[in-house]
């Protein structure tokens, strides 16, 4: 049985993240994410016309609508922020892949940075959207224990290199998994110490 060890660590002496080389996400998910900005953006704006009419229909007799006037601005104002929020967004989304876990950063105002140790993994799906299939794109997702969602998904990679990185990590779990699967005499020995340890406790748990 390996003995246990907990040996404090000099942070001060633990590698930067900085060094590591981060991979973008592939330009033509760019228009990916152009086209889809576009429509909600239309869907938003469209909306705020709706409410403008309705609310001069109604209001038709009255001053002028003031209140339609600012749905409509805000909705103009909000469907701008969103086209362009999403294409930032795709300039400071960037990934990698390293010997035990997969880092993955975002974010423009709040930046969010995810780091899932291969040993967590417990499944890894990958997707395609009708317009990423356009552009032979897909996004891998990958699945920890217990979750019901993904715990991480990375967009905008070509196809074909998301297949080799998902059958990577499959590789990397399974290898995970089967190196940290004890051994028969050690399941027995830690198995007679619990017992001794619970025999042994005055019955109390």
């Amino acid at each position: 049985m390996k003995e246990f060890s907990n040996q404090p660590i000099d942070t001060s002496q633990l590698p930067s993240i900085d060094e590591v080389s981060f991979l973008s996400l592939d330009p033509k998910y760019t228009k990916v994410v152009m086209i889809n900005a576009t429509l909600v953006s239309l869907m938003i704006i469209g909306a705020g016309v709706i409410f403008y009419f309705w609310d001069v229909k109604i209001k038709k007799e009255d001053n002028p609508q003031l209140l339609g006037l600012f749905v409509l601005l805000a909705a103009l104002l909000v469907a701008l922020y969103v086209w362009v929020i999403s294409i930032l967004g795709v300039s400071k989304k960037t990934y990698a892949f390293r010997e035990h876990d997969v880092i993955y950063r975002s974010g423009i105002v709040l930046k969010r940075e995810i780091v899932i140790p291969y040993n967590r993994v417990q499944h890894v799906a990958l997707h395609e959207g009708i317009l990423s299939r356009m552009y032979q794109l897909a996004a891998l997702e990958f699945y920890s224990a217990g979750g019901a969602n993904g715990d991480l998904k990375i967009p905008g990679i070509p196809k074909e290199q998301a297949e080799r990185i998902k059958q990577f990590i499959v590789d990397k779990v399974h290898q995970v998994n089967f190196e940290n699967t004890p051994e028969i005499g050690d399941t027995l020995e830690e198995n007679q110490s619990e017992n001794k340890d619970i025999s042994t406790a005055d019955g109390e748990f």
